[in-house]
């Protein structure tokens, strides 16, 4: 996992559209020495659950879609506010526009929406994790940060394997990146698709010798394992054809033993 350090902030509050959202710090990235990240009110998107509720598709092993997690009013909402906050070229992540050629905006969501879509798709997920040498980690929830990615015309985001992060958050107003104090850590990639209906953009997997793509649904959450799990696989968003693509990557926590964080 690659961290960034918070430089000295802002904290500008916005009001567009009665969706109210500020930025609580800047973070360096690739290119510019500030970049913002934003947090937003409870009531900044209208939470408006699915009529059913989310199921699960088992695509590869360790690899699924929760399919039915957002509703279409939902994701819209998200991408309208994360649009207000801007997207940047740049991103206060380790991979460079060389590899990562899409728009970024960060957002450290408010606990209710994060608890919300958590506890839709919980049971879906897995409860218990076994790694190294048969520890046992048990399911915690979803990490408060964000990363949105808007892709247009001819974007993509090339070969790479997701890194794990700590469970981020705010106190007293403040970003944390480890807000749970040693405690969790990500195992899982959680994927929102925010909208289809353009061309291309698809996620696509290599395992072995074998390659196969994932085409994005509006509401869906592509899943799989990433950071130190040995079955983090390889995989790009493929190159946007035609319209724009929108994303949300956030993680799946889990809970460690005293003292056994893996770093």
């Amino acid at each position: 996992m690659t961290t960034t350090p918070a430089v000295a902030g802002h904290s500008t509050n916005l009001e567009s559209g009665g969706k109210r959202f500020w930025e609580v710090t800047r973070e360096p990235g690739q290119q510019k020495a500030e970049l913002p990240i934003w947090t937003a009110s409870a009531d900044a998107v209208s939470v408006s659950p699915p009529k059913s509720p989310p199921w699960r598709e088992d695509i590869r092993d360790g690899i699924f879609v929760l399919h039915g997690v957002l509703s279409k009013e939902e994701c819209e909402g998200i991408i309208d506010v994360s649009s207000e906050m801007g997207y940047t070229e740049d991103a206060p992540v380790s991979l460079g526009r060389n590899v990562r050629h899409n728009d970024n905006c960060v957002w450290i969501v408010d606990p209710f929406l994060n608890d919300e879509i958590f506890k839709r798709c919980k049971d879906l997920l897995p409860g218990e994790l076994s790694v190294g040498s048969g520890m046992r980690l048990s399911l915690f929830g979803l990490n408060r940060r964000w990363r949105l990615y808007r892709y247009s015309k001819d974007d993509i985001f090339r070969w790479h394997t997701d890194g794990g992060w700590t469970g981020s958050g705010l106190r007293g107003g403040a970003p944390v990146s480890d807000v749970f104090d040693g405690r969790c850590f990500s195992w899982l990639t959680f994927l929102i698709y925010l909208n289809d209906g353009f061309n291309g953009g698809g996620t696509r997997f290599r395992i072995a010798n074998s390659e196969f793509s994932v085409t994005p649904r509006q509401g869906s959450v592509l899943c799989f394992f990433h950071g130190y799990h040995p079955l983090s696989p390889l995989h790009e968003g493929e190159m946007v054809e035609e319209g724009r693509k929108f994303v949300a990557r956030t993680d799946v926590l889990y809970e460690h033993p005293p003292g056994t964080m893996i770093m």
